[in-house]
C-alpha cells in the first residue's frame, strides 16, 4: 500500500503484529531524515509509562512492505 493513500482514522494491519493501528499522520521527508507515519495504538498506551500514548512511527518503507487496510 502507499502511504500517502492514507487518511487520518484509516485502520491499518502490520504483518508481525495482532492489534491494529489507527493512522493518525504522515511527516514527510526533510532533509536526510525519511518520512515517517505516525500511527496510534490502543493496546500500547501505558506500556512506557503513565503518560505513554501509545504512539508508534513506521517509516514509508515498512507500511510499503508490511502494511494492510482494514475495512
Amino acid at each position: 500500500m502507499k502511504p500517502t493513500t492514507l487518511k487520518p482514522g484509516d485502520r491499518v494491519t502490520m504483518e508481525g503484529t495482532r492489534h491494529p493501528l489507527i493512522f493518525n499522520k504522515r511527516i514527510p521527508r526533510q532533509g536526510s531524515r525519511s518520512a515517517m507515519n505516525l500511527f496510534h495504538c490502543k493496546e500500547y498506551i501505558g506500556l512506557n509509562g503513565p503518560d505513554d500514548e501509545g504512539a508508534v512511527e513506521v517509516s514509508d518503507a515498512d507500511v510499503v512492505r508490511r502494511c494492510m487496510l482494514d475495512n
